[in-house]
């Protein structure tokens, strides 16, 4: 899965639309948020959001709102601005342990395509992670498909990485909503 994974965020080539059960698709077309967690740092997300898509990409790249929003985040600092590219220093922790990492995000935004992976040029406490974003028009709504895959082999505590692709995958999803519905409104 890892290794698909990576290979997929290298290519930088969106997958096709995820195949959701009868269930699954109940409650996205009710605004709930369906997580299929694989375990050992690997998760999906998918919820559908009442806005375009520009403005769940802009709202997913805007990474200094999550420290706000994403209880585990201390502290994030931008060390790279490109075109298409953001890099971005992490500093998590929770009851006294601290880590840190540098990520990629590489946008596409006539695609609705984000990957993100980990910066190996740069110092990291996770061994690897990689992921992406997914946005595209369905039923009227714009559906977003996050997915992590974050490597068992780190520096990290196991109960941080699932803190980290669980709980603060939650509370990312909830703010990237919360922030695009309230842009919606503000719209004349």
């Amino acid at each position: 899965m890892w290794l698909l994974l990576f290979i997929q965020v290298c290519l930088a080539a969106a997958p096709a639309p995820l195949q959701l059960t009868p269930d699954e698709e109940k409650l996205v077309a009710s605004g709930e948020l369906v997580v299929r967690d694989g375990g050992s740092g690997k998760i999906t997300a998918i919820v559908d959001l009442p806005v375009s898509n520009q403005i769940v990409m802009e709202e997913i790249l805007n990474l200094q709102a999550r420290v706000k929003e994403v209880s585990s985040i201390q502290d994030l600092h931008m060390y790279k601005r490109e075109a298409d590219t953001l890099g971005a220093k992490w500093t998590v922790g929770m009851m006294g342990i601290e880590s840190q990492f540098h990520v990629l995000y590489t946008f596409d935004y006539a695609s609705g395509w984000i990957t993100f992976r980990m910066d190996e040029s740069r110092a990291n406490e996770l061994k690897a992670a990689a992921g992406s974003y997914q946005t595209y028009r369905s039923n009227g709504k714009t559906r977003l498909i996050y997915r992590c895959d974050a490597s068992p082999q780190s520096a990290v505590p196991d109960w941080m990485r699932e803190m980290l692709t669980g709980r603060a995958m939650r509370q990312q999803i909830d703010g990237i909503d919360r922030r695009s519905r309230e842009r919606k409104t503000k719209t004349p």
